[in-house]
């Protein structure tokens, strides 16, 4: 005598059944693949109006510094001459004592430039490629 189990098996599924279930999880695979590009696109390029912005916003600023720091060494180089004026120096003088400086300040920052360039010139990868 044969017991048969109350649970009916399952009908296997066709193929075209099976084929049809694969195509609609590809649907929905590329729907969500394409709704994500699009989100992770949409972010990019709002992280990118930011930042582009704010360095906008960063430039601006540094030229307000910048700015400000002239101002204030202009300041000072007026103080300094009226301090040097007041000390006894005619206002020429103190004007061209505050200039020679300046110019000799100046061309030791030129020369300090200048040596610095020179590790701008690639020395050893121009012999090494020379050397080939």
């Amino acid at each position: 005598m044969e017991t048969r189990d109350s649970r009916a098996m399952p009908a296997a599924p066709s193929a075209a059944d099976e084929g049809a279930q694969l195509a609609d999880l590809y649907a929905n695979w590329a729907k969500a693949f394409g709704l994500r590009w699009r989100a992770s696109l949409k972010l990019a390029m709002a992280e990118t109006r930011l930042a582009l912005s704010t360095f906008i916003m960063m430039i601006f600023l540094v030229v307000l510094a910048a700015g400000a720091v002239v101002l204030a060494w202009a300041l000072f180089v007026l103080a300094l001459v009226q301090a040097l004026s007041l000390a006894g120096l005619q206002l020429f003088v103190a004007v061209l004592v505050i200039a020679v400086a300046h110019l000799a300040a100046a061309w030791g920052l030129w020369r300090f430039a200048n040596r610095l360039g020179r590790h701008m010139e690639f020395r050893a990868t121009r012999s090494l490629l020379e050397s080939h």
